[in-house]
């Protein structure tokens, strides 16, 4: 991020925040999570979750509603509007 001329600014773990969804078995569940990064770009803020791509498919497994695949490519998180940075 810092060679990136859109961030103006980044924090790392910034905020904990409690996500709400339905788990595998269907049951509603409510986890607390920490974000990697609060973002800061000229276009908006937001929160990213990085994660190595071989860890992103068993989380989509375990927990489908939490980590979903973006129709734009990548992975998101819905209840946390975040977008997951992966890197192989």
């Amino acid at each position: 991020m810092e060679r990136d001329d859109n961030v103006l600014e980044y924090y790392d773990q910034p905020t904990r925040i409690q996500l709400h969804y339905k788990s595998r078995s269907g049951r509603q569940t409510s986890p607390c999570h920490t974000p990697d990064f609060l973002v800061i770009r000229r276009s908006g803020a937001s929160f990213e979750e990085w994660k190595s791509a071989d860890s992103l498919e068993p989380l989509t497994a375990r927990m489908p509603d939490r980590y979903q695949h973006d129709p734009r490519g990548g992975w998101r998180c819905p209840q946390a509007k975040w977008r997951h940075r992966r890197w192989d």
